[in-house]
């Protein structure tokens, strides 16, 4: 490394160089217009900066010499430090010891990537004399060129000599930062072989580890190797104790312990002060004062997270098993705090919260695995905590709240004794894993129940307190699959580290069922859930959007929102059904092949469906039908509920509701009474009796008419003389209604009126009249009776 007064004598050089460059490039005309003393001052200063140069790369020389040969014996204790992390930990089959294996390696490339790092430092500051040396040469050259004087030309071609020199010497000094990353790739491929062979025996063996039963508590074989698990018990102990006495080791652990604790304190005093704060300002003190033994809890979890990454690999069983214990301990405590927001109830400490029984069963496995007590010991230890915890669950039974939680802690009893005899039996491992698992699971199933209960009682206060309504629709859409598939896979995530780590994990997640040109596979199911639930969710904030139009565009008409809030649904959901398509595995590419093999089905099966289905798009798009039009068909008249992509829903005058298929108001002549317009004409006949004074009926139907609400002056009333008939005069007077609902209604109350004007001006509404005139027959007189 360079010290700030060398550091300034590299950029004095590059300064002078720059100065010289200058003075070259800004001259007023050719060489020989220049004084010799400029000349000779100019070269003089030339000479200089390259001293300076040389200077600078044989001490940068000197340096890197001495970095790469502490880059060397770094690299030498690394790699003893792996060869002890082998034998700790690679001997097992053990998916616990190879994670802790793997971690190592990558503590190792950190602290190689650390010891390289003043190699690549150098390297910046070397990459400025570079350029500027190619600049420096170019401007010389050039200079050469034009320069008359003989002397002038022998000192430019000496300085191209030295440039040469200094080229060699800065190519000298980079071979040391080339050695030392050949040094630090060959060292990291030998981590990189070693995490490779550790993560083909975890993929390979966890399986066995977990199924092969060891020696069980019956067994000779446990007890006669119980003497030598002690003896190797104890060894590991001086083991663990030697690597704390090491300097280096005890220094980096010392300063990890700091560290950490700095960060917990930090994490605590910020948590107290932001629980304070938010309990002032919503007048929840006393409530939310109860949420800072989880904050307190999770602090400490961060802090060992912290310290566990410079800890001596010695203690990385130790360090991980605090960690999983004082984290989980405060997420239990967490699902406490929630239980009781949402119930309004105090904080559930253990004699109330059936999770901490299962906590003390997985904080006293974990103490177990991380002490690496002898087989025996673990034997005898192990099945008596499960028995005792799950007497304590059934007895809390009793008092559970709720008929589940009554439900599993029963049960408890009965599946805790046999993973007891699991144990007995020799499958400890199984049997401490699926505690494991069972633990996880209700405690993430708990979380997310009491989670999604919060967002309940907030969904409903954000409702009552009109809140926006795109906020709680985003809520209600994504809140839920959000909540509860994150908790699941965080318990699949934390299961996955007992089994194996990262690969069970993912091997979880990538297990594929396969059926003909699909396939499917966990994460699949969950894009498909989200996508689902998104899908939900921006339909409704469409529809919400849509609906607030008329509100904020008084203009529009709410036909137009109606239509087009029916088109919206099936565009989300035609996107999510490609969506569906690409999780499933299909090509979409292949799309147009499948219609096609589609469209021959459709021309025999689905053809009504498909073509009512059109017609639907058709109605919508063109608006000819709407809802609230008022249509005949034939002799049927009836209002438009609501237009579907399959059929239209309409709703006749004796309260019938009609659904019409799309495709037959799209072939079919109809009459829409209110397209675009809710007027409507009609008219009324009568017929008086002759002589009759024709003006005065006139006058009559228009004042009959006209004293209607319903009936508009604009376009005027008008009466027709329609007809001389056989009995009456026949007039016709026509006038316009302001809506067509109101038709039958207005011309009965039409003809009221004018049944009443024309009973009052004595005016008779003739009916059909026909007169007999009898002749008499002379043949017939002869034959009739006369008085004389």
């Amino acid at each position: 490394m360079c010290t700030p007064s060398q550091q300034s004598k590299t950029w004095l050089s590059v300064a002078c160089l720059l100065v010289l460059l200058l003075m070259l490039i800004i001259k007023p005309g050719p060489v020989s217009g220049l004084e010799d003393n400029s000349w000779k001052k100019a070269l003089q200063q030339l000479q200089e900066a390259f001293q300076t140069i040389r200077i600078e790369l044989r001490d940068y020389d000197a340096k890197l010499n001495l970095e790469f040969k502490d880059l060397k014996k770094g690299l030498a204790r690394l790699e003893k430090k792996k060869g002890q992390m082998l034998l700790w930990f690679g001997g097992s089959y053990d998916p616990k010891d190879l994670n802790h294996l793997l971690k190592g390696m990558r503590t190792l490339r950190r602290q190689a990537e650390g010891l390289l790092k003043s190699f690549g430092e150098m390297e910046r500051r070397l990459e400025i004399f570079e350029p500027k040396l190619d600049e420096i040469e170019a401007e010389i050259k050039r200079q050469l060129v034009e320069t008359p004087n003989q002397e002038y030309a022998n000192s430019f071609t000496s300085s191209l000599t030295e440039i040469t020199d200094l080229r060699v010497e800065l190519d000298k000094v980079k071979t040391h930062i080339v050695r030392a990353h050949t040094l630090y790739d060959d060292f990291n491929k030998r981590l990189k072989d070693c995490e490779s062979s550790a993560d083909a025996k975890v993929s390979r063996y966890w399986r066995i580890y977990y199924l092969q039963p060891m020696s069980g508590i019956f067994s000779t074989d446990t007890w006669k190797s119980f003497r030598k698990d002690i003896k190797q018990w104890v060894g590991a102990l001086k083991i663990v104790k030697e690597s704390l006495g090491e300097k280096r080791e005890w220094l980096r652990t010392r300063n990890a312990l700091l560290q950490g604790l700095l960060l917990g304190a930090a994490l605590i005093l910020l948590g107290f002060f932001l629980i304070k704060r938010v309990g002032i300002k919503t007048g929840f003190t006393s409530t939310i004062t109860h949420l800072l033994p989880s904050w307190i809890l999770l602090s400490l979890g961060a802090a060992t997270l912290w310290i566990d990454r410079s800890i001596p690999f010695t203690l990385y069983d130790i360090s991980s098993a605090l960690n999983e214990i004082v984290v989980s301990a405060g997420l239990v405590s967490l699902c406490s705090f929630l239980h009781s927001v949402g119930r309004g109830n105090q904080p559930a400490h253990i004699h109330k919260n059936p999770l901490w029984y299962l906590w003390i069963i997985l904080a006293f496995g974990l103490s177990l695995e991380a002490l690496g007590l002898p087989h025996a010991i673990s034997l005898i230890c192990w099945p008596l905590v499960l028995f005792f915890m799950g007497w304590r669950l059934y007895r809390f039974s009793s008092a559970a709240e709720g008929k589940p939680e009554r439900l599993w802690t029963s049960l408890s009893l009965y599946v805790l004794s046999v993973l007891a005899l699991f144990t007995l039996l020799g499958f400890a491992t199984l049997s401490f894993t699926i505690a494991v698992g069972l633990f996880y699971s209700f405690l993430a199933v708990a979380l997310g129940l009491e989670i999604w209960r919060l967002l309940q009682i907030w969904e409903t206060w954000a409702k009552e307190s009109g809140q926006s309504l795109h906020v709680i629709g985003c809520l209600s859409g994504i809140g839920f699959p959000c909540v509860i598939l994150g908790f699941v896979f965080l318990n699949l995530w934390l299961v996955s580290l007992r089994l194996g780590g990262e690969h069970v994990f993912l091997e979880i997640l990538s297990f594929q069922v396969n059926w003909q040109d699909f396939s499917l596979t966990l994460g699949r199911v969950t894009f498909i859930i989200v996508g689902f639930y998104l899908t939900k969710t921006a339909i409704f904030l469409s529809e919400t959007f849509l609906t607030g139009l008329p509100r904020r565009r008084p203009d529009l008409d709410k036909v137009v929102v109606e239509s087009l809030l029916t088109l919206i649904r099936y565009v989300w959901w035609a996107f999510f059904g490609v969506y569906l398509l690409f999780l499933l595995g299909m090509d979409l590419t292949n799309l147009a092949v499948i219609a096609g093999g589609l469209s021959v089905g459709i021309g025999f099966g689905l053809q009504h469906i498909v073509n009512n289905f059109f017609s639907g798009l058709i109605l919508l798009i063109g608006r000819s039908i709407q809802s609230g039009d008022t249509i005949q068909i034939g002799n049927i008249l009836g209002d438009v509920r609501k237009v579907t992509i399959r059929n239209t829903v309409v709703q006749t005058r004796d309260n019938a509701t009609l659904f019409i298929p799309n495709s037959d108001l799209i072939t079919n002549q109809l009459i829409n009474w209110s397209h675009r317009d809710r007027r409507v004409v009609r008219e009324v006949r009568v017929g008086v009796a002759y002589g009759t004074d024709t003006e005065r009926v006139r006058e009559l139907l228009l004042q009959a008419v006209k004293s209607h609400p319903q009936v508009l002056a604009h376009p005027t009333p008008t009466v027709f003389f329609w007809d001389f008939g056989t009995s009456t005069l026949d007039f016709k007077v026509r006038f316009w209604i302001k809506n067509v609902d109101n038709d039958n209604r207005v011309l009965s109350d039409t003809r009221y009126e004018i049944d009443r004007l024309f009973k009052e001006s004595g005016i008779e509404i003739a009916y059909p009249q026909s007169d007999i005139h009898l002749r008499t027959a002379p043949a017939l007189e002869k034959l009739w009776p006369t008085d004389k």
